[in-house]
């Protein structure tokens, strides 16, 4: 193949790249980025967690008392993968992440003994997905605690939902729907 055609490909990739990621900047920058466009909250956010097409769960184990993890929870920010998500900070009653993509949750459920259940409320960019749910908890675990974290997605009525090539399905007795989720990680 002709190396001036490469180049030319992949230079114009480049520049899509580029443009991409200005694009999601600004359509997540500012005070209505993460509340840009507004997510359907999930009738029964207990529920959803465990039958969403799309989920996850990790817990870590910490040195700090639970009292003490379960104020950063609260405080914020817990993920700090910065320029790419951080967060959540609390701004009102919203818990908001910022990164490429910016979103709001608020909590639906709190309570003392350190468990907290949050549903999408707002995100910047359009169509990705329909509605999130987020589970925060910490337990006594040794000397320290344990941080668990779950989320569960339902896609955009246009986003395509795939985990290693399978389509996922809204019904959660769906073989498929199973794939899509992932099994509980502990480190």
């Amino acid at each position: 193949m002709n190396p001036v055609i490469i180049v030319s490909v992949v230079a114009a990739l480049v520049v899509l790249g580029v443009i991409a990621l200005v694009t999601l900047a600004v359509l997540a920058g500012g005070r209505t980025g993460p509340r840009r466009f507004a997510l359907a909250p999930p009738a029964d956010p207990t529920e959803f967690l465990t039958s969403a097409p799309w989920g996850a769960t990790v817990s870590i184990d910490l040195p700090d008392t639970p009292s003490q993890v379960w104020q950063q929870v609260l405080d914020g920010p817990t993920i700090g993968a910065s320029p790419v998500l951080s967060g959540p900070v609390t701004e009102g009653n919203d818990r908001v992440y910022r990164g490429l993509v910016a979103f709001t949750s608020q909590v639906v459920e709190q309570n003392a003994q350190h468990g907290l259940i949050a549903t999408g409320s707002g995100i910047s960019i359009p169509l990705a997905i329909e509605s999130f749910a987020e589970r925060w908890s910490v337990a006594q675990s040794g000397t320290g605690s344990t941080l668990t974290y779950t989320v569960a997605v339902a896609p955009g009525s246009s986003a395509s939902c795939h985990s290693g090539g399978l389509p996922c399905s809204r019904n959660p007795s769906s073989s498929s729907a199973g794939a899509a989720r992932s099994d509980p990680v502990s480190t």
